[in-house]
């Protein structure tokens, strides 16, 4: 079994639980939107944890929502927690 590596980008990762917050959606919404091809692919970077490049969001947000009006992204503020 082969490791993926990182992808090559300065982008930022954001883990489902910020985009979950940030769009007011639960997690399992959107894995399954994920998975159907419906939201951005999430990295294959974990294996138990669900991490988005940024950019892909937001371009998925502007793209399938029409940017709420050419507004900026939602992004909730990042959980400071630490879950490892």
């Amino acid at each position: 079994m082969t490791v993926a590596e990182a992808p090559a980008t300065t982008d930022e990762i954001v883990d489902i639980q910020r985009v979950a917050r940030s769009l007011n959606l639960n997690v399992a919404t959107i894995a399954r939107m994920s998975k159907r091809g419906d939201f951005p692919p999430s990295l294959p970077i974990r294996v138990h944890k669900k991490l988005f490049l940024r950019s892909a969001v937001e371009t998925w947000w502007h793209t399938v929502l029409g940017g709420q009006n050419g507004q900026p992204f939602p992004w909730a503020p990042a959980d400071t927690r630490d879950d490892e």
